[in-house]
């Protein structure tokens, strides 16, 4: 039990200091924008592949507009991450992390509120995105541990699970 605790303690301490450096928004919704769209950008109202690049949403998120339907849409427009205020860091911090702890404990090592980080979790079990955020966050560390710094994802994988769930046995 001290144990546990000492490793939440750690790890929280080092998501709040390493959260910028382990994971950027950009490099993030660069991922994001390569997974949805691995064969070329579409509209996601139409999908017509004729669509024009028209500056960025946030400084961060590509912004497009589709030539058939003249509609603009960003790299989040039809995703669950459309509405939401959380950066994709978070969200993906929070996929990976949900794979390995309650979201209980999640919630703890995020300093987030238990029913944000529910509702978070629960769009993502519902999505396709948990096992991709996944993948890119076990090679993202890979990378960071060849750099010789420890990542703040290694230190949260070594937390035993408490529970089980049927979606992610």
């Amino acid at each position: 039990m001290k144990f546990t605790r000492l490793i939440f303690t750690e790890a929280r301490s080092a998501i709040r200091m390493q959260s910028s450096s382990a994971l950027s928004e950009r490099e993030c919704a660069s991922f994001l924008r390569r997974t949805r769209w691995p064969r070329g950008i579409s509209c996601p109202h139409c999908a017509a592949s004729a669509v024009v690049k028209t500056g960025r949403h946030l400084r961060v998120y590509r912004r497009y507009r589709c030539k058939s339907c003249m509609r603009i849409f960003n790299d989040k427009t039809g995703t669950i991450f459309q509405d939401s205020r959380m950066p994709l860091k978070v969200w993906f911090s929070v996929a990976l992390l949900q794979r390995k702890m309650s979201i209980l404990k999640v919630s703890q090592a995020l300093g987030m509120y238990y029913y944000t980080t529910h509702r978070m979790v629960s769009k993502l079990r519902k999505s396709v995105y948990p096992d991709l955020v996944a993948r890119h966050l076990t090679a993202a560390r890979a990378v960071v541990e060849r750099q010789g710094s420890r990542s703040v994802h290694a230190l949260l994988l070594q937390v035993p699970r408490s529970r089980k769930t049927a979606a992610w046995g």
